[in-house]
């Protein structure tokens, strides 16, 4: 059959000018072709159907779906679409793994009927597959694909979704209940790794067992290579992790940004950014071992971004150091260029934020940012004569902190147009206060917080910032053109498409709030998945917008 049907080729439209030397036919030949190989890609893209209670013998149509996902998959070319029933999805024989890859103009599509309707439900049995474990959804050296509405539960060790040195992949509409076993040592059930770049993850939630909710990871094996193995624009957009519970000494987070041991050698993690993520609600605990908080960014990272994130209710044992909201720079001299921009950090065991050292000749950046009710406000580590990255501390709240564990000396020469209340705090190590009231532009009174997520007019922190900005967080709409990738229109700006109410919290909650009882060994040993935000007559919306104790203003009420 004919592929290019091409009619009255006697015309020229009338812009086309004549062309004297063949050498500029090679654009014109290039881009028809493209023009062609697109439009026949679409017309010939097929679209099958699954469902558990169809047969592999079927067709694949809507009336006569495929009964297995690995089934179907096989059967798919790139560009394919594949239409996922309602249902349970269960075994090794429902794991998506070999996908082909599409082309930038026609992605392959995997997506369920119905969003969140369609559940990959793990047997706790590890799967393997040419030495591989073989997670859930498990993408390796592909490129242009779309996963959009499935939820995926109870997954074996290796977590839910692994994207290995794959590029170009959509992951929109995802919801994971314990994405991998709570006594996987390394398991997380996002991870993201191996020189894998534009990806996106977008409109998630995960909850349960784990280790790092979300992974993005470079590779510091003995046999990576730096060029190769460096992960780099990662978007996660609007990603909501509770931490419930694990069995494992490894260091743990919500969210987690995982470099290179040596910047030089290893694949590392660089250019990448979180856009409206939310981190809360961690199962409270005494007794904690290497829990790290919401966000973490292990060894060594570059230019890791947090635009309109939150960090909430992140609590354990009383006196644990490490326990942060963005713990944003590791103890590792090469941390260069992260930014935590419009974001807030509140109810913190340890502090807000961290930094422990970086390139002396690098920048990190905190601005318009709310940092509040933590042990230790901002955590600048670092002793006299160690690499510390310098930080520029702007137009923020830092209000309600018991201590600080920085050199006064560097809060003074790196701040300015901050709010501090109270306008002095002991040093953790040291028995005096410091008092902030001769930091450039300093306001050291009340701030009068009604929201976490807003600057009333009758605060002195409302424009009266540097270049009449108001000082701390205003998180109101959404960061990232919806399904963007790194550098794509719109990928990088603030729209003006409200973020609240949060889209899909009452699934959110729903989700969450499963009965989900940790298995003997984990810790902490009891889960109330009824906690926080889950809690009757909560929503997500509420919750964060009435932290403070004021009622929710009506504009951001579900319906208004």
């Amino acid at each position: 059959m004919s592929i290019f049907l091409i009619h009255n080729t006697d015309r020229q439209p009338k812009a086309v000018r004549p062309i004297n030397n063949s050498w500029q036919l090679i654009p014109l030949i290039y881009g028809v072709i493209a023009v062609f190989f697109f439009s026949a890609t679409s017309l010939l893209a097929a679209t099958y159907h699954v469902s558990p209670s169809g047969k592999n013998s079927n067709t694949g149509t809507v009336d006569a779906p495929f009964r297995t996902l690995r089934h179907a998959t096989n059967r798919m070319a790139g560009g394919d679409s594949l239409i996922v029933g309602d249902g349970t999805y269960i075994g090794e024989e429902n794991q998506i793994g070999e996908i082909p890859n599409g082309t930038p103009g026609q992605y392959t599509l995997i997506q369920a009927e119905h969003p969140f309707l369609s559940i990959l439900e793990g047997t706790g049995k590890d799967v393997y597959q040419d030495g591989h474990q073989l997670t859930p959804i498990r993408l390796i050296n592909n490129s242009y694909i779309q996963i959009k509405g499935l939820k995926i539960k109870n997954s074996p060790t290796g977590g839910a979704i692994a994207v290995i040195a794959s590029h170009h992949i959509k992951l929109l509409l995802i919801s994971i209940i314990n994405g991998t076993r709570f006594d996987d040592q390394w398991g997380s059930p996002i991870v993201i790794t191996n020189g894998s770049h534009h990806v996106l993850l977008e409109d998630a939630w995960i909850t349960g067992a784990m280790r790092d909710g979300v992974l993005v990871y470079g590779n510091n094996h003995s046999d990576s290579n730096k060029e190769r193995d460096t992960t780099r624009h990662v978007i996660l957009r609007r990603v909501v992790v509770r931490w419930d519970y694990a069995k494992t000494h490894e260091p743990k987070a919500g969210i987690a940004f995982y470099g290179a041991d040596d910047f030089a050698v290893n694949g590392a993690v660089i250019d990448s950014v979180c856009q409206n993520c939310i981190v809360l609600d961690l199962n409270p605990g005494e007794h904690y071992y290497n829990m790290y908080g919401a966000y973490y960014n292990p060894k060594t990272t570059q230019n890791i971004s947090y635009y309109g994130s939150i960090a909430l209710n992140i609590k354990g044992a009383t006196t644990e150091s490490d326990m942060g909201g963005f713990f944003i720079a590791d103890n590792y001299d090469q941390n260069n260029g992260h930014k935590l921009i419009q974001s807030v950090a509140w109810d913190i065991t340890g502090p807000a934020v961290r930094f422990s050292k970086g390139d002396p000749n690098g920048f990190g950046e905190i601005n318009q940012s709310t940092l509040g009710n933590s042990n230790y406000g901002v955590f600048i580590g670092g002793e006299p004569g160690e690499s510390r990255l310098p930080i520029k501390i702007k137009n923020s709240l830092l209000l309600n902190n018991k201590e600080i564990y920085s050199s006064l000396r560097d809060l003074l020469t790196w701040s300015s147009y901050n709010l501090y209340f109270p306008i002095s705090v002991p040093h953790l190590l040291k028995s005096k206060l410091y008092s902030f009231k001769n930091s450039a532009h300093a306001l050291t009174s009340d701030a009068k917080m009604k929201y976490l997520t807003r600057i009333e007019a009758d605060s002195p922190a409302y424009h009266s910032g540097e270049s009449g900005v108001s000082r701390g967080a205003t998180i109101l709409y959404r960061y990232g053109e919806s399904g963007t990738l790194w550098g794509e229109p719109g990928w990088d700006t603030l729209t003006t498409k409200p973020l609240w109410p949060w889209p899909y919290q009452d699934q959110i909650k729903a989700d969450f709030s499963e009965p989900n009882y940790p298995p003997k060994g984990a810790y902490p040993p009891i889960n109330n998945t009824r906690r926080g935000f889950c809690a009757k007559d909560q929503t997500l919306t509420k919750y964060i917008w009435e932290y403070l104790g004021n009622p929710i203003p009506a504009l951001f009420e579900v319906g208004k």
